[in-house]
């Protein structure tokens, strides 16, 4: 009873150990992501004021603002990434006709702004991956895999900014609330505890009971001779 008691125990900690481990991994996921979705929403932005700037000296049809989806996902981030640099290559067009542009002290400050905003992007876009493969191993690591599977935690995606080989992946379907299976598990676990816990009470019961019958045997083989023995000793003394 102790022993299995002891493995039930063991399990229950083991499954919200890993439940808890895979969960702080998959948010860390989700906070890098998103943080890599904010810039390219703030590389957009810049964009386009610089598309204003250079509309100043030319109205080129070609040069359109960019519109920001709030969809935050891979694909649209990847999409963000390639459209921002693609206007940039256009107003790029525009500076070589129009060389006093480029020496505009707002276009310069733009510039200098976006290239940051570049740089950060780049080691966001690191730091993201290698979140998704600390995850993954993790996942993927006996006995945790077995957990994952249970409670449906999905491999993370890697990020890649070339479009056409970006997984077309929602932020949300990696959707690591497992609360509810988690529930089940506890109710079914304590359900399977209850029955196990009054099954070896009745197989105890059971052993005692051969074991007590057997003594009330003998209690009452001791009994019964010593009142036949009382009872002939007060015949004869009559």
């Amino acid at each position: 009873m102790i022993i299995f008691f002891i493995f039930i125990v063991a399990i229950i900690y083991f499954v919200f150990t890993s439940y808890n481990q895979l969960q702080r991994n998959a948010q860390h996921v989700k906070a890098c992501l998103s943080n890599i979705f904010v810039s390219t929403q703030k590389k957009i932005n810049l964009v386009n004021q610089l598309i204003d700037v250079t509309k100043k000296y030319q109205e080129n049809e070609n040069l359109t603002h960019l519109t920001i989806s709030d969809n935050m996902t891979q694909s649209n981030i990847a999409a963000n990434h390639s459209n921002a640099n693609s206007a940039l290559v256009g107003i790029q067009g525009v500076i070589q006709q129009y060389p006093e542009l480029k020496a505009n002290q707002h276009y310069q400050s733009l510039m200098t702004t976006i290239n940051e905003v570049e740089n950060d992007i780049s080691h966001q876009r690191e730091k993201y991956n290698e979140s998704v493969r600390e995850f993954n191993t993790s996942r993927s690591t006996i006995p945790t895999v077995f957990i994952a599977n249970i409670l449906k935690f999905p491999e993370a995606p890697y990020l890649d900014f070339n479009q056409e080989n970006t997984e077309q992946t929602l932020l949300k379907n990696f959707n690591t609330d497992h609360s509810e299976r988690l529930t089940e598990i506890y109710d079914a676990t304590k359900q399977r505890f209850v029955e196990k816990s009054q099954y070896i009470r009745d197989k105890v019961e059971q052993q005692k009971k051969p074991a007590l019958d057997k003594e009330q045997a003998l209690i009452t083989k001791e009994v019964i001779p010593s009142q036949s023995s009382s009872v002939a000793d007060h015949h004869s003394k009559n």
